[in-house]
């Protein structure tokens, strides 16, 4: 009998093996059977509500497995995105799962910077950024999760001092790409002059990734950067003609001062505050 075993032991090893990681993904889609049938939410969102086990317990959980349980989060995160209504904090959670789990793992840091905040809720970028910060203390070499988080605090909260902060960070990081550092001065020139630097940022992400999905993210990023500004001078026009700002996009198509490509109209609103000009373009 023990020779049985002996001789088998690879077998034995490979079941064990297998009958823990059915364990790993069986408790989180049980968790997640069992809080979506009890969430009085649920029902109004495009994905069903997701429950994630609790980062503080989840790596408890793994029983050795990490690396494998953050590779099913991960893959969950990129086929959850496109159903996620960019409100419920489900879809964060994915990534403060596998920060616990997988530190060094820095796609994923790069992944939520670009996609989990959002222009309906600000704070989505903070609570990002205590993710991030997760990322940039385990991966110090790493210059693209400070700048990624620089460039969004710029581009969605529009504040400047973190946004400088982050891409500081970013230039003063060993083997950084030349680019980044002549980036940072040149967007610390153009605060003081006051002029917009989201294109630039941008620019900069979709240089210097190797992934076709960031490069395309940061191409949109680009273009409604472009689109922002074209907004912003038919709001100055239409201010200049009629003394007051415009209510609505509307208001300043209809005398020609912009044209909003149709693709960019389908998946965006353009709220115009009238009290003071400013332009936001947001998700729908």
């Amino acid at each position: 009998m023990n020779s049985f075993v002996k001789n088998n032991s690879h077998l034995f090893t490979g079941i064990i093996v297998i009958l823990l990681l059915a364990i790993i993904v069986s408790a989180q889609v049980l968790y997640d059977h069992s809080s979506s049938m009890f969430g009085k939410e649920s029902f109004r969102f495009t994905i069903k509500h997701r429950s994630i086990i609790d980062p503080k317990i989840v790596k408890h959980l793994a029983f050795g497995f990490d690396n494998v349980l953050a590779d099913y989060y991960w893959i969950s995160a990129v086929q959850d995105f496109t159903g996620w209504d960019h409100k419920e904090d489900f879809y964060l959670n994915y990534f403060k799962n596998i920060s616990v789990l997988d530190p060094e793992f820095s796609y994923p840091y790069l992944f939520a910077i670009l996609t989990a905040p959002t222009e309906k809720d600000k704070a989505s970028l903070d609570k990002v950024a205590e993710i991030a910060e997760l990322g940039m203390a385990t991966l110090p070499n790493n210059w693209e999760i400070p700048f990624y988080l620089g460039t969004m605090y710029n581009m969605f909260a529009k504040d400047e001092a973190k946004a400088l902060h982050y891409i500081e960070i970013a230039a003063k990081t060993e083997g950084v790409p030349s680019v980044v550092p002549l980036t940072y001065s040149s967007i610390t020139a153009k605060k003081l002059l006051g002029k917009k630097t989201a294109r630039e940022l941008m620019s900069v992400i979709r240089d210097t990734t190797k992934s076709e999905t960031i490069k395309a993210m940061a191409e949109e990023g680009i273009v409604l950067s472009d689109i922002t500004v074209m907004l912003e001078n038919a709001i100055i026009a239409y201010k200049a003609k009629h003394r007051t700002y415009p209510k609505t996009i509307e208001n300043l198509t209809a005398e020609r001062f912009v044209v909003i490509p149709k693709e960019i109209t389908s998946r965006f609103d353009i709220i115009i505050n009238q009290k003071n000009g400013e332009v936001s373009i947001v998700g729908k």
